[in-house]
């Protein structure tokens, strides 16, 4: 499976912090001192206690062991999320034997998120997908030195795709022309070869289309479309048979 890039860049410590609202991420809110206040009396911050085991009550505001963190998500080429509604979030440690706590952390508009990571452990940084998919898209470490809160930018970019998605054909078609399609059932998508659960961006794009194109009155070229998206997937994949008949399918469609 092909990851996106991803750049993780620390920006500034706790040492560094002022009382402001203007020294946060890249000198803005996300991660001021006066960010980090507001969040400590969230309802994300006490979820966060309490899933490690320890109160909110007082001036804890972090477990012992663990720092303060504030991430933001950034799209150097704009958010590609359909509707620009971005996935759920997870944060995982890669050793569940230190911290077995999965991280589910509320996205805001500003695609800042809180949360609470452990000195001294690496954690990968996933998308949820609709329908229980991953993807891994990031990585963050903690020293066993830092000081509490840390902050840091995360940047996503999709996977590439494959060289053939870019084509509007698959190969030239051989058997039945689009006009005698209709014994192959349209409105039927042949998944007898593809995941019952996206495994990355790739893969939610086309259950995205074939929701799209799914029911009485969908746009017929929409269903084209998804036709013609899972057609390229199996072509790449070196499925001719499969990617034929989708083809076929998206033909009769399109016409």
């Amino acid at each position: 499976m092909q990851f996106a890039r991803t750049t993780v860049c620390f920006l500034m410590s706790a040492g560094a912090f002022a009382q402001s609202g203007s020294n946060g991420v890249y000198g803005g809110y996300v991660g001021s001192e006066r960010w980090f206040q507001v969040m400590r009396q969230s309802a994300q911050n006490q979820a966060a206690l309490a899933a490690l085991g320890r109160s909110g009550s007082g001036s804890v505001h972090v477990a012992p062991g663990f720092v303060e963190y504030a991430g933001v998500v950034q799209f150097p080429g704009g958010n590609p999320f359909p509707k620009q509604r971005l996935p759920d979030l997870r944060i995982v440690c890669r050793n569940p034997a230190a911290d077995g706590v999965e991280r589910a952390p509320w996205l805001d508009s500003d695609n800042s998120f809180y949360t609470h990571l452990k000195r001294g452990e690496t954690y990968d940084v996933f998308w949820m997908y609709t329908f229980g998919g991953r993807e891994q898209f990031g990585t963050i470490t903690i020293s066993r030195t830092a000081s509490s809160p840390q902050r840091s930018v995360l940047t996503y970019s999709p996977p590439a795709p494959a060289s053939s998605e870019r084509r509007t054909e698959a190969p030239a078609a051989t058997g039945p022309s689009w006009r005698d399609v209709a014994s192959l059932n349209p409105d039927v998508f042949d998944l007898s070869s593809f995941p019952r659960r996206p495994t990355n961006f790739e893969e939610q794009k086309i259950i995205d289309a074939m929701e799209s194109a799914r029911g009485p009155g969908a746009d017929p070229l929409l269903k084209a479309d998804a036709h013609r998206r899972l057609a390229n997937y199996y072509e790449a994949r070196g499925l001719m048979e499969k990617a034929r008949l989708e083809m076929q399918r998206s033909k009769y469609w399109s016409k």
